[in-house]
């Protein structure tokens, strides 16, 4: 993720500010709870991204957006079952788009299942979604940097999958943040992205937005709403 605009200086990274954002655990519940309500919005008008990751997830005056709509689609509903997918929320159903999509690519980022068939669902969204959020709030992981314009195949693209839901399902899950929080809101945070992240029945974008919302309201002390 990354402000648009002029890149953060020294000084802001030192009083704990980045682009307008304080780094405390209140703000990366905020930023990842409107990273969930631009992929509800998205998904809910048809739309299938097909491309999240980290640089296409931006700041603008301390809100997420994301960019770069170049391989999106509208989506057509496809029964669950043929592919081994259960469909989204154990709907039976998928939303995907069918026509074939990049060969190359940031391939960590990719869903297997994907790969295999559609090029492209929106559980993939909701995968890359969380991955990208993990590495914004957690950090990456040694030896894992961007992995540019590579090939995009389903083996590599379920080793990726599998070493990825080791480390968040792992003890050591959220060790380390940039960003200042308690227990709780780490707890919070970890149930989001894996329940995007989770193979099957994947969590929709609508009810990560809801479980942020309560957390940011009960710390608040005041109520939140869907709008």
């Amino acid at each position: 993720m990354r402000p648009v605009g002029n890149e953060p200086t020294a000084a802001a990274m030192v009083a704990g500010i980045v682009a307008g954002v304080p780094l405390t655990g209140t703000s990366a519940l905020a930023l990842v709870r409107d990273a969930c309500r631009a992929g509800r919005l998205m998904h809910g008008a048809g739309l299938v991204h097909r491309d999240i990751k980290p640089k296409n997830i931006m700041l603008r005056q301390g809100r997420i957006v994301i960019i770069d709509f170049g391989f999106a689609e509208f989506g057509r509903r496809i029964e669950g079952g043929n592919d081994g997918g259960g469909g989204v929320g154990g709907t039976g159903r998928r939303i995907c788009s069918v026509t074939q999509g990049k060969e190359k690519g940031e391939v960590r980022y990719v869903l297997a299942r994907d790969v295999a068939k559609y090029r492209g669902c929106q559980e993939g969204d909701m995968y890359a979604m969380g991955k990208a959020l993990y590495e914004t709030v957690f950090g990456s992981p040694l030896g894992s940097e961007p992995s540019g314009r590579q090939e995009i195949t389903e083996p590599e693209a379920r080793f990726q999958n599998d070493k990825f839901r080791a480390l968040l399902w792992g003890e050591d899950a959220g060790a380390v943040s940039r960003f200042c929080m308690t227990g709780q809101m780490r707890h919070v945070l970890l149930k989001v992205m894996r329940g995007l992240c989770r193979e099957e029945n994947p969590m929709q974008f609508l009810v990560a937005e809801q479980v942020l919302m309560e957390e940011i309201s009960i710390i608040e002390g005041g109520t939140s709403r869907i709008v």
